[in-house]
């Protein structure tokens, strides 16, 4: 009895395995014959993503009649429905276009800005972006006008003490 139940109890198992296994499938992605890095590759109903190397191959996990979706920014997304019938050896192929995103206008500015290093950054007051206010001279701030800057005294003093 003992032994029936073990041989059952096997054949079950073995029957779980199989019925979750998946295929492999390997592949590459191109555009012009040129491969494409970091392209994801996403397993729909495993949910399996990969991402492809330097050289356009990827390899995937999937389940018979999967559905394998290419994408990466840039080009367009494609696609792909997995044959079952095909599940030893199964290489893809997949050519993706470039996407047809046009600007409508492109606007160019410039701003002249002091180095960052510089005591002109401290010193200059910005109206038009908020970054600092104007001096209130109702309210008491604390400063002492015209007063040394310790700040820009120290720094001087530093650089003169790392340049020896």
């Amino acid at each position: 009895m003992k032994s029936r139940f073990y041989i059952l109890f096997f054949i079950f198992l073995v029957q779980i395995c199989f019925s979750q296994t998946g295929m492999f499938v390997h592949g590459k992605v191109v555009n012009n014959d040129i491969p494409i890095k970091g392209v994801e590759v996403i397993s729909l109903n495993t949910r399996n993503i990969v991402i492809t190397d330097t050289n356009g191959l990827f390899s995937i996990i999937v389940k018979p009649k999967d559905v394998l979706v290419f994408g990466i920014k840039g080009y367009e997304p494609k696609r792909i429905v997995l044959d079952p019938s095909r599940a030893e050896n199964y290489y893809v192929k997949v050519v993706l276009a470039p996407s047809r995103d046009e600007l409508e206008e492109i606007i160019v500015t410039s701003f002249a800005r002091p180095k960052f290093d510089s005591q002109k950054i401290i010193d200059t007051q910005y109206f038009e972006d908020f970054q600092s206010t104007p001096k209130n001279r109702l309210i008491k701030d604390g400063t002492i006008e015209n007063g040394i800057n310790f700040v820009r005294l120290f720094k001087d003093a530093k650089s003169m003490v790392n340049r020896d």
